[in-house]
This record gives structure tokens, C-alpha cells and sequence, in this order.
């Protein structure tokens, strides 16, 4: 266990029960021996109805079989009560009351909630749907040291996507460089993954503002029933930006560490999930992989989930050119 003290906090909720049960052993396998506590965030805000029950209970009696190999699980449900809504607001937003979800309705409070809850003051937050490579044992510390020689550098993430040999990034627009750590800086923050002092989070950042998306996203949101705020991500990055801050994803000694992430959802990728992992733990990659962050067809094929969501949209359309002529 690291001397600094490092929680890792992995975010989940019922609708991720299809894929956790391949992906959190694999996320525990490459980040617990650098870490002093997992805090497993479970959100249930939405999922109080009798059909989510029974995917709850196995969902939580998983968790607390793996604890049984890796004690240092901490598993919390997020508390939506309002002496705790106040204490996260209070500790990061000021006066401004922290919103509940994302103009898409995505997670807002929890990400905050589950901050505030970390027992340590560094935090390696990962959604519940990332993979991992390259699996070097010293990422942790090397972002540590990183961070403290750079007081400019907010958070840092693993390389986005196995590597190319000439450092090349075909789906990111990052500044890379050739030193030893093979850094790319980003003057954006990404709530999927990121490694932060929390301390320092506090110090350059808050309290944060609690900002409306833009006027397309927000007639947008309106029409699906959905609150107005813009992402966490977006807000952070924003004083980023107006401060001159910055993120660093870098690969590391060794073999480094690496992420991937699943742009979408298909019969296939359920399917070859188990392979997926083994491949990925065994940095078996296809050579059109490397470089992108987001799985490719080289490793999953998308076709019918890019279908899906081009039907849906042109349904929206639709929805929206009949509610205009009304």
C-alpha cells in the first residue's frame, strides 16, 4: 500500500450490472496495489422502483464477495438527503447548490459526493466501464510526484489508448512530448477518469460555479424532460482554462498504463467482453487500435449500435419537426 494514501473511487449504479462483474475484478486487479482504499460509489438515484430490487441485491452481495479478496472495498450509496447535499455543496460550490444530474441526465452530485466521501486527499476516480493496460505498478506514485512538481498540473490519467510507436494520438487533440513518462497535456478535464490532489482540487477550483448549458443544449434537455446544467467536466475545464491549469495523461515507466473506453453498447460487446479483458490485460491489441482512446471496430464491431443511434435521432427530429407544426 502507498505511503501518501490514495482512495480509488469507482462509480456505479444498477444499469452497469450487464458488464461489472468482468470489469470491476479487472479495474481492482490493476489499480489495488497501489491504492489504500477502494471507495465504491453506488448511485440509486432513479432506481428505487420493485424491478431494479433483485439487480441491487446481487450487485451489492458482489461487491461484498470481492471484499473478501480485496478489503479495502468501501462500498457507499450516495446520499441524495439534504444535510448531505448541503455538505458537499458547501464543500465545493460555496452557496450555489450542487445539481442532482447533467443537462443529459447523467451524474452530477454523485461524482461530488463521492469526493467528499474519499477517506484520502488523493483520488483516482475511474468509471465502472474502463479498461486498463500495461499495468505498471508505479502510475500512482509517478503522478503523485508529477502534481508536486508542477503546481499547474490539476489531475492526470493514464495515456488515452495503447500507444503507437511514433506517440501518435489519432482520436485526441493533446500536446504530446518524448520524455521518459510519454506525457500528453490537455487543457480539458474528463469526469471518466482522472487522478487528483484534492487539496489542491479545492485550492485552484472551488468553489465551483454551477453554470446553464448553451441555449441549443438547454431546448435540447427541456424537450427530453432533462435538467439544464452544463457538465461537471465542462465547468472544470472552463476554469482550466481561465487559469492556465492543466491535465497530464501519461503512459509512465516500464510498460506504462494505458485506458480504453467503450464508446457504446451492442449485443457483441457483451458478449466478447470476457475476451475483451483478457486481451487487454495481456496487451493483446490489433495495430489499428493503437493510438485511439474510444474501442475501435478493430477490436468490437459497432455498425448496429452507430445504426441504432442514427435512428434515433432522425425519430427525434421528427418529434420535433411535429411539435413545431402543431
Amino acid at each position: 500500500m502507498p505511503a501518501n494514501g490514495v482512495t480509488l473511487k469507482i462509480s456505479l449504479s444498477p444499469r452497469d450490472h450487464q458488464y461489472i462483474k468482468h470489469l470491476l475484478p479487472h479495474q481492482l486487479k490493476v489499480w489495488y496495489s497501489q491504492v489504500n482504499e477502494v471507495l465504491i460509489v453506488f448511485d440509486l438515484h432513479g432506481y428505487d422502483t420493485g424491478m431494479y430490487t433483485a439487480i441491487i441485491r446481487d450487485l451489492e452481495g458482489f461487491i461484498n464477495e470481492l471484499s473478501l479478496t480485496y478489503p479495502a472495498i468501501n462500498l457507499v450509496t450516495v446520499d441524495y438527503s439534504a444535510p448531505a447535499r448541503k455538505a458537499v455543496s458547501d464543500a465545493y460550490f460555496g452557496s450555489n447548490p450542487v445539481p442532482l444530474k447533467t443537462h443529459r441526465y447523467g451524474p452530477y452530485y454523485s461524482y461530488f459526493y463521492g469526493i467528499y466521501k474519499a477517506r484520502y486527499d488523493y483520488i483516482l476516480n475511474t468509471d465502472c466501464d474502463m479498461f486498463f493496460g500495461g499495468h505498471s505498478p508505479a502510475w500512482v506514485q509517478q503522478s503523485i510526484t508529477l502534481m508536486q512538481s508542477d503546481q499547474d498540473v490539476i489531475a492526470c490519467s493514464p495515456h488515452p489508448g495503447p500507444p503507437r510507436k511514433d506517440g501518435k494520438l489519432m482520436d485526441q487533440d493533446g500536446q504530446t512530448d518524448n520524455t521518459p513518462l510519454r506525457k500528453v497535456v490537455f487543457d480539458s478535464f474528463s469526469t471518466r477518469i482522472f487522478f487528483i490532489d484534492r487539496r489542491a482540487f479545492i485550492m485552484h477550483l472551488c468553489p465551483l460555479p454551477v453554470r446553464i448549458a448553451g441555449f441549443t443544449t438547454v431546448l435540447r434537455a427541456l424537450l427530453r424532460g432533462n435538467p439544464v446544467y452544463m457538465l461537471p467536466e465542462d465547468v472544470i475545464t472552463d476554469i482550466m482554462r481561465e487559469k492556465g491549469l492543466k491535465r497530464v495523461d501519461f503512459m509512465g515507466a516500464e510498460n506504462g498504463l494505458w485506458s480504453l473506453h467503450p464508446p457504446f453498447r451492442n449485443p457483441q460487446f457483451f458478449r466478447d467482453l470476457p475476451l475483451l479483458v483478457f486481451n487487454i490485460e495481456n496487451n493483446t491489441i490489433p495495430e489499428q487500435q493503437r493510438g485511439y482512446y474510444d474501442i475501435n471496430d478493430s477490436m468490437i464491431n459497432w455498425e448496429d449500435a452507430r445504426n441504432q443511434i442514427r435512428e434515433a435521432s432522425m425519430k427525434l427530429k421528427i418529434l420535433k419537426f411535429l411539435r413545431l407544426k402543431a
